[in-house]
């Protein structure tokens, strides 16, 4: 398989990654968030 993949599919994995990192950031940040509300 010598084909490259197109262009448009690299950026569709390229911004699945990225929502995919946001999301975890956010839903570690909100959860985070929430320990520290419940300890206090």
């Amino acid at each position: 398989m010598t084909e490259q993949p197109p262009k448009g599919g690299e950026r569709m994995v390229a911004w699945a990654l990225a929502a995919l990192l946001a999301f975890a950031g956010t839903y570690a940040m909100a959860l985070y968030g929430w320990h520290d509300a419940g300890r206090d």
